[in-house]
């Protein structure tokens, strides 16, 4: 048992050994992302606020987390690094347990390491890293595993045990989800790997197949059975994206041009206005590896057809059931991880079988999953800092450079920006090269907090003004003018 841990932590100093450095600009760059200010101010003045504001949607358990890690920050935006950090960690610890999953279910050490680490580098871990307080985005993942874990334990047992191995997994799917519901799907991931590796009958794979499922959703939706009823009642306002889907077949429209797409782009990403013919390229590409490598797989039994074809088709619908119930269509990256994660796996899965039925050799095997890997962390270690950390420490120095100049008393108008002067030429969704000072509440939540910076012991006993719009004031004389559509010289077109 000694041993076993002692691997364990070995495994996550390794993982650690190549997040870190891809992440590392990203996490030690000073800059705040758009909710991360006022997030700043919320935990320490007024906590209950944001408890309530994510509760609204159905996530009581995200508020006290992020009251609980971003109080301490003092209120200051270079301390942000911290939780950037402890993100990196957290998604080492998924890689971890992740691939001694995969292991316990047959993979082999190389296959496991490659899609453990390579969800530490999909566009949904690099917005995970790169937005401060997306950090219990992980932690939610880690759940799942473990409720996988559980699970898998309470199938092996007899008995008490057997219950109480259960309670802790459904108990598991239950925070994750309300932590962050779509990272409680991650679950699909080990559950797609272990199915297309078992030669049980089809019996026992239908069996076990259904516990797991009945398990994970059974404690989300229990999750989300229990807030609906607090909205009803009345305790809580509910948020309008916590309503239900009422127009399926244009959903699953969206769900496939969407969010489908964006996973089998695995690590190049789409883009909101000119999407780049790479990003196609990299979904043909993924798309006929898979096909080819599940097409050519030894196993060719008709259960074994069955179980793939369930994996292929069905599972992918279950990794995004909370966004396909929603009413919301948010095309964003981090929703994705169940649905990026299966992708990684059926990678993997395509080249072993394309190595067993004797297609590619052992070599082309190692290079391939090596060159996924090194793609990856390329694509994460410049997409975090190109698309986040940089242009929103652009943005934060204007701020910085503004509050330098400020008197107590002064009056201060704050022409935001547009996605017209943004500093990046790609953007997408309210993720990558998306803005933080586009919004009036986000450009004051930024001043204050660099106000905070400048006055770390406090505020002159003096009160301000600040006002903020699109535009330059058109009457009235203000004593300091922050033009934050200066961000559009840092763009080269």
């Amino acid at each position: 048992m000694r041993e076993q841990i002692v691997r364990n932590w070995i495994y996550v100093a390794l993982f650690l050994l190549v997040l870190l450095p891809t992440y590392w600009p990203t996490v030690f760059h000073e800059y705040g992302f758009r909710d991360d200010y006022s997030h700043l101010r919320e935990t320490r003045e007024i906590p209950e606020h944001l408890i309530r504001f994510t509760s609204s949607y159905g996530r009581p358990v995200y508020g006290p987390l992020l009251v609980a890690t971003v109080r301490p920050l003092d209120g200051q935006v270079a301390n942000l690094e911290w939780l950037r950090l402890g993100a990196v960690f957290l998604l080492a610890l998924v890689g971890m347990v992740l691939m001694r999953l995969l292991q316990r279910a047959g993979w082999s050490t190389f296959e496991s390491a490659a899609v453990g680490l390579s969800i530490g580098m999909l566009p949904a871990a690099q917005m995970t890293v790169g937005w401060s307080i997306a950090w219990p985005l992980a932690l939610a993942l880690l759940l799942a595993l473990g409720g996988f874990a559980a699970t898998d334990a309470a199938l092996a047992r007899t008995g008490w045990p057997r219950l109480g191995a259960w309670a802790a997994g459904f108990f598991a799917y239950l925070v994750a989800g309300l932590i962050y519901q779509p990272s409680a799907l991650f679950f699909v991931v080990p559950l797609a790997a272990a199915l297309l590796l078992k030669s049980d009958p089809a019996r026992a794979r239908l069996g076990w197949c259904a516990a797991h499922l009945a398990t994970g959703l059974g404690g989300i939706a229990t999750g989300f059975v229990a807030m609906r009823m607090v909205f009803a009642l009345g305790w809580l306002k509910q948020a309008t994206v916590f309503g239900l889907e009422t127009d399926p077949l244009a959903k699953l429209v969206w769900f496939v041009s969407g969010p489908v797409a964006n996973s089998l782009g695995l690590f190049v990403l789409r883009d909101r206005f000119d999407t780049p013919l790479a990003f196609w390229v990299a979904v043909v590409l993924v798309t006929a590896l898979i096909a080819a490598g599940f097409l050519w797989r030894v196993n060719r039994k008709p259960v074994d057809n069955w179980t793939a074809l369930f994996c292929l088709f069905v599972l992918p619908f279950v990794a995004f059931a909370v966004n396909l119930v929603a009413a919301l269509r948010v095309p964003s990256y981090r929703t994705t991880y169940g649905l990026a994660g299966l992708v990684v796996v059926f990678i993997v899965y395509a080249l072993g079988s394309l190595r067993a039925g004797g297609r590619i050799s052992r070599s082309a095997h190692y290079a391939a999953l090596s060159l996924m890997l090194v793609t990856g962390a390329v694509a994460a270690n410049r997409h975090a800092y190109t698309l986040i950390a940089e242009p929103q420490g652009w943005e934060w120095q204007i701020m910085l450079d503004a509050a330098s100049r400020f008197e107590p008393g002064m009056t201060v108008y704050v022409i935001h920006s547009s996605t017209e002067n943004r500093a990046t030429q790609r953007t997408f969704a309210d993720e990558f090269g998306s803005l933080s000072s586009d919004t009036d509440w986000a450009v004051e939540a930024m001043f204050n907090c660099a106000l905070r910076r400048r006055f770390p012991s406090g505020m002159p006993a003096s009160s301000y003004t600040l006002r903020a719009g699109p535009e330059a004031p058109h009457g009235g004389t203000f004593d300091l003018v922050i033009d934050m559509r200066k961000l559009r010289q840092h763009r080269a077109d």
